[in-house]
């Protein structure tokens, strides 16, 4: 429904070039994840059902610190590879600026999908929904509607998801703050990462 919506406000055309340079970013943003989403949630499940809170939150800052090194580089392969990716393979040379400023959204996505990933290991998958179905499918119209009101059309839809992604974080952060200490997570990036108990 948000994407009818948003298809309409910023006309077909528009909306199919944002889903090409979305796709890209998107397939670039998974291997910034690396798999840490998976990982998190093998190793936080193991660690609570051992009655290890230290564990969990060592594995979920170890995760964080290594995703945001994986999901900044990431970032720096679409701002390199933008050009050549627009030409080359979408034969659309304007979309290169759609593309950096899209893969500026990727280390927000990994760290978002890797607390909610910390939720899903205790078997909260409310939030998920939250997030992701929800909340920044919401701020990413409403923003769209506010940009395409300026005259920002193409841009304006690539600056609106990168909004709706910054707030999913934010999201992100508050719930997972109801169930783990995020203090605790940051004490735990300087151990080893993934330690099996």
């Amino acid at each position: 429904l948000y994407y009818i919506m948003l298809t309409r406000v910023v006309g077909p055309g528009t909306f199919g070039l944002y889903t090409l340079g979305w796709s890209l970013v998107e397939l670039v943003g998974r291997f910034g994840l690396f798999g840490l989403d998976r990982g998190v949630v093998r190793f936080v499940a193991q660690h609570r059902s051992d009655g290890d809170a230290e564990g969990a939150h060592r594995t979920i800052g170890q995760a964080m610190m290594i995703g945001m090194v994986s999901g900044l580089s990431a970032t720096a392969l679409v701002w390199i590879a933008a050009p050549w990716a627009a030409g080359a393979i979408f034969h659309k040379p304007d979309l290169s600026p759609i593309l950096r400023i899209l893969g500026l959204s990727i280390p927000f996505l990994v760290l978002s999908s890797i607390l909610l990933a910390a939720l899903k290991a205790v078997r909260i998958m409310r939030f998920d929904v939250y997030v992701k179905s929800i909340a920044e499918p919401f701020f990413l119209l409403l923003a769209a509607v506010v940009f395409c009101a300026l005259g920002w059309a193409m841009r304006g839809l690539a600056f609106a998801y990168l909004i709706a992604v910054v707030f999913g974080l934010i999201l992100s952060i508050r719930f997972f703050g109801r169930i783990f200490s995020p203090s605790r997570c940051v004490s735990g990036m300087a151990c080893s990462p993934f330690r099996s108990p």
